[in-house]
């Protein structure tokens, strides 16, 4: 942890990010294909060839831990993957554990599909293109656990990307002194 560090990632963990997917760089768009399980292109595979503490940052994204070099403020942040039980507190058991295997499915895709970031072998136990679908073999349970886990892959993923870009394209703070220049070229104009 930085002195002073307010955010859960370090300085130069988010000046990584920003040398990684800052700008214009396709660096985001590859990692994107990969997680919601586009057919990857040559141009895809070469921009996934990260090096090992930019995996060892997109692990933290993607399957954050708690451990003690958090900031006191962000250690909920796990809580991005894991679930919050407040929205299913009045289920009855039985309700609230078709939520819990939704998100056991939502876990295990993030794992897989990190494994194929990291190893480059692709897996397809879970298939997200295929989980709303109706196959007609399934019960309904299984169905209504299947979309829900879909939704919540969706909207984690999107979260996720949507996180990088912004720690990746995020100004930095500007010095005293070059604060202080800008005021003084904007009272000019």
């Amino acid at each position: 942890m930085d002195k002073g560090q307010t955010s859960r990632h370090t300085k130069s963990e988010i000046d990584l990010l920003k040398k990684t997917f800052g700008g214009e760089s396709y660096e985001l768009y590859a990692l994107r294909n990969l997680l919601w399980q586009f057919p990857l292109t040559e141009k895809d595979k070469k921009h996934l060839n990260f090096k090992p503490e930019v995996l060892k940052l997109l692990k933290q994204l993607l399957l954050p831990k708690n451990h003690s070099e958090i900031p006191i403020s962000h250690v909920t942040n796990q809580q991005n993957l894991w679930m919050n039980l407040n929205y299913i507190k009045d289920f009855s058991p039985q309700g609230a554990n078709y939520h819990f295997e939704a998100h056991d499915i939502l876990i295990r895709f993030v794992e897989q599909q990190f494994h194929q970031l990291v190893t480059g072998t692709e897996s397809k136990d879970i298939i997200l293109e295929e989980l709303p679908l109706e196959t007609g073999s399934i019960r309904e349970e299984q169905r209504f656990i299947n979309m829900m886990a879909y939704h919540k892959i969706c909207t984690y993923l999107t979260g996720r990307i949507n996180e990088i870009f912004t720690f990746a394209n995020t100004p930095d703070e500007l010095t005293p002194e070059q604060q202080k220049a800008k005021e003084l070229a904007n009272s000019t104009e």
